[in-house]
């Protein structure tokens, strides 16, 4: 595989500071306000994977609701990812000396924006544009601007602190209607372009994203485990691969439910793993189904476990203490929630 770099990989030769970054914002001819800090109290309590993963919940589900394909998909949240790792640097460097007092609010209302402009840049990314009318009416509809954890900002007793806890559901709600065509949609059309540019140059025009689904799909057939969705009825075929169409279908299927999860993790810690690294682990919790993943929305009548040879990654130069850490990333983030 010509590239095995991170799909979280942001070390970009055109770098530039963040302080020229600042500027290039303050001088933007539209403004995109970026929030210096979070209320202490609300700071006690939260932290920005509470803001962060509603906010990859509804870019999902907006991808879906557009038929958009996994590719374009993972790009825009991977895009998002970039954007909040450089953000969170700016956060903690306005914090030493800040200037204003900013709430949630307009964290979420900023992080919104920006997540509706990475599934709109994702798309072009991946030869799969949508219309800008269609991302703005997604993004109103199931309030990308707007967050549960807003409403439980008030909650600062430890009893209800915990209960939240233990439910750790975001709560989703969707609009009955999407913007009407009236001034507000063509200020909101100019500002999604206005934050377009601005995440490019936050992220250092760094759009390229290693795929691990096309990895998986690379590894299954080069190995000889078996490929998806192939005509298996010629003898040959039917010699050819480790696995049964059956298993070999299930066990990609599994696989990718694995990495729709891993995009979805808030910390975004297990995608600064090498995409074959993330590859192989995936396809290693999902051979053993049963009894290591469970709780993953996947469609998978038979749950039975796949038997592949021992160490077969090494065939793919990955290291066993490689595999390893990365598939107790993925099966703490499967088993435990985001």
């Amino acid at each position: 595989m010509e590239d095995v770099r991170a799909p979280l990989y942001d070390d970009h030769p055109n770098k530039s500071s963040n302080t020229v970054l600042w500027a290039e914002i303050s001088s933007s001819t539209t403004s995109v306000s970026l929030p210096t800090k979070l209320d202490g109290k609300i700071m006690n309590h939260m932290s920005m994977k509470d803001i962060i993963r509603p906010i990859l919940l509804k870019m999902h589900i907006a991808s879906h609701s557009m038929e958009l394909g996994s590719e374009s998909r993972f790009t825009g949240l991977v895009l998002f990812h970039r954007y909040v790792r450089h953000f969170n640097k700016i956060l903690l460097q306005e914090q030493q000396h800040p200037k204003q007092q900013n709430d949630l609010h307009q964290i979420t209302n900023h992080l919104g924006k920006v997540a509706a402009a990475c599934l709109f840049l994702g798309c072009k990314m991946e030869e799969e544009p949508r219309r800008i009318r269609d991302v703005i009416n997604l993004s109103h509809v199931l309030n990308f601007c707007s967050s549960s954890v807003e409403n439980d900002a008030t909650k600062t007793t430890t009893s209800d602190i915990k209960n939240e806890e233990l439910q750790n559901i975001p709560t989703i709600i969707e609009s009955l209607h999407p913007p009407p065509l009236d001034e507000q949609y063509w200020k909101d059309k100019e500002e999604m372009v206005s934050i377009e540019q601005h995440v490019l140059r936050m992220i250092r025009y760094n759009t390229t994203v290693c795929h691990p689904y096309r990895c998986i799909l690379i590894i299954m057939e080069t190995l000889g485990f078996g490929v998806g969705n192939k005509d298996t009825t010629s003898s040959s075929d039917n010699t050819k691969w480790l696995l049964t169409p059956q298993q070999s279908d299930n066990l990609i299927l599994r696989s990718f439910g694995i990495l729709n999860e891993v995009a979805l993790d808030p910390s975004g810690s297990t995608l600064q793993y090498p995409v074959q690294v993330l590859s192989c682990a995936a396809i290693v919790l999902a051979s053993s189904w049963p009894e290591i993943v469970r709780g993953v929305h996947c469609k998978d009548d038979n749950e039975e476990t796949v038997v592949l040879p021992n160490d077969w990654w090494r065939a793919l130069d990955v290291s066993t203490n490689d595999l390893n850490m990365a598939r107790t990333s993925i099966q703490k983030l499967l088993t435990m929630g985001r």
